[in-house]
């Protein structure tokens, strides 16, 4: 399927609704955007959540995942 979305002069795109639905990304959500130098193509994903990750390994002294994402959250810087 194809979609079609305008860049503002901001650098900014909205993603139509069932894009988002079909990649089940909710608001708000980070997106990993990977391209394609050589075709000029451009793939989205959406980035994982560290909630995703809650429960999957065992450990010796375990974290509570939501006080690790709240410190992620502080201390990330956006490029």
């Amino acid at each position: 399927m194809t979609y079609l979305t305008t860049i503002t002069k901001k650098g900014q795109m909205t993603m139509p609704k069932k894009v988002r639905k079909i990649l089940g990304i909710k608001i708000p959500s980070q997106l990993e955007l990977e391209i394609d130098k050589k075709t000029g193509q451009l793939r989205v994903r959406k980035a994982p959540d560290i909630m995703d990750f809650a429960g999957r390994f065992k450990v010796k002294n375990p974290i509570n995942a939501m006080k690790v994402r709240g410190l992620m959250e502080k201390h990330y810087e956006r490029s």
